[in-house]
């Protein structure tokens, strides 16, 4: 946007409604790998060959660089057609040809092969040697356009060049990033969007770096994006079972599909979304209102206004307790520990940028309501009549005093579809309190 602004010489960025969609691909598995430069040609053909079969109108993309040291050895060794500027129009057409209808289910080629390329199901692509992610970007979005989901594999023999003084247009830093990080290789792409999520955070196919992270922390992600489609859905008894196993099995209750196995999440992803959607509403509210106090009184904010707590010893010990409190390794990756805001949609929190730390600036909700769903169930505690509707619309005991309340919100959460405890007695606050 910077740069559009300036070649049309627009200095006053106000004048400009920026509209623009989110380019984070849900459906792409990310990953990467770092190999030495004369094991390259032999590490692309093991690659191709570790992935299954492709269908019939499935095709793979291997894009590289380097005419002469990537795409001809290459070329050569796996027998597929190649594509890049310097073939003549009707070698480019029968290259083209090939590939389309199916001669060939693999093609290597330079970025020439790009424009006009709108083939709907590309179930892979490989990047060789990139200049930097927005090269790297631009070849994955040939990927998975049928929704299903694809592979962007990315084989490096070195870290991409970044020249002093030179303008970075190819996004050679953030390719660095994305090789060198240990955190979600999504994040990487937060300079396209302004934002960016986790594939947790998404409910996405998991990047090499959140797989890894899954076998640490199993009950990260549970979502569709962690589907094992190498475990049989029908149960396979063993060779020598014994009586316990001779009960009959209900055949009808036996998922048959993948679809149909994980139906049930997908409804508790709508359910748990739907529950989002109505507490985006309740933080717009908020910063509508103005203030949090305020907010919870029903009463109209003036600003300056002296606080009907500020002197009051049990909201400030209590306050104070609950912005010590940490959240737990189960939902602090994909929430601002600030605001505990989740990053995903519909929230969409500005995220940290890659290999940084989330700062204060960071936070959306900062400037007009500080630490805000800590300091919203503050003042809500301070009203026990409400505390007790609340438990009662959770059906659940009423907290006995603020250190049940402090576990119970800092209660780690069974499945990645499921929402945090404070999001739910936020939820349940409006629910039973105010929208009524």
């Amino acid at each position: 946007m910077p740069d559009i602004l300036q070649m049309l010489e627009i200095s006053d960025p106000s004048l400009v409604r920026e509209i623009r969609h989110y380019t984070g691909r849900t459906n792409h598995v990310y990953t990467h790998k770092s190999v030495e430069s004369d094991d390259l040609v032999d590490e692309v053909q093991s690659y191709i060959d570790s992935l299954p079969q492709l269908d019939l109108d499935e095709r793979g993309i291997i894009y590289v660089h380097d005419i002469q040291r990537e795409l001809k050895p290459i070329a050569d060794k796996l027998g597929f057609p190649t594509y890049y500027a310097g073939m003549n129009d009707a070698d480019k057409r029968s290259a083209m040809w090939d590939w389309t209808e199916g001669r060939s289910s693999w093609i290597v080629a330079t970025t020439a092969f790009g424009e006009g390329i709108d083939y709907a199901h590309v179930r892979c692509v490989v990047s060789v040697n990139p200049f930097g992610l927005t090269t790297k970007k631009q070849e994955d979005g040939r990927a998975g356009r049928d929704g299903r989901v694809c592979w962007c594999h990315t084989i490096w023999t070195r870290l991409p060049e970044v020249w002093r003084g030179k303008e970075d247009t190819e996004g050679a830093i953030n390719l660095r990033a994305y090789y060198t990080t240990q955190s979600c290789l999504r994040f990487a792409e937060e300079p396209y969007d302004g934002r960016a999520h986790s594939c947790a955070a998404l409910g996405a196919e998991l990047c090499q770096n959140c797989v890894l992270i899954c076998k640490d922390h199993p009950n990260l992600y549970l979502g569709p994006g962690a589907s094992r489609l190498d475990i049989p859905l029908v149960p396979v008894l063993p060779k020598n079972h014994t009586a316990e196993f001779d009960t009959p099995m209900d055949v009808d209750q036996v998922p048959l599909t993948v679809e149909a196995a994980t139906a049930s999440i997908r409804t508790q992803f709508i359910e748990s979304n739907a529950d989002l959607e109505l507490f985006k509403e309740i933080l717009d509210r908020i910063e509508e209102r103005g203030c949090i106090e305020c907010f919870v009184l029903g009463r109209t904010h003036v600003p300056g206004h002296q606080s009907d707590l500020s002197a009051n010893r049990k909201f400030r010990d209590f306050h104070l307790s609950i912005l010590a409190r940490k959240m737990p390794l189960t939902w602090s990756k994909s929430y601002c520990f600030l605001c505990w805001v989740p990053f995903r949609p519909p929230c969409m929190h500005r995220t940290a940028l890659p290999n940084q730390r989330l700062v204060e600036s960071d936070c959306p909700y900062n400037a007009t309501s500080p630490r805000l769903i800590p300091t919203l169930i503050a003042h809500i505690w301070m009203d026990q009549d409400i505390v007790g509707r609340i438990a009662g619309y959770l059906e659940r005991e009423k907290w006995r005093n603020t250190k049940e309340l402090l576990e119970w919100l800092s209660e780690a959460m069974d499945k990645v579809s499921d929402l945090p405890n404070p999001i739910r007695f936020v939820i349940a606050y409006y629910k039973s309190c105010v929208a009524i």
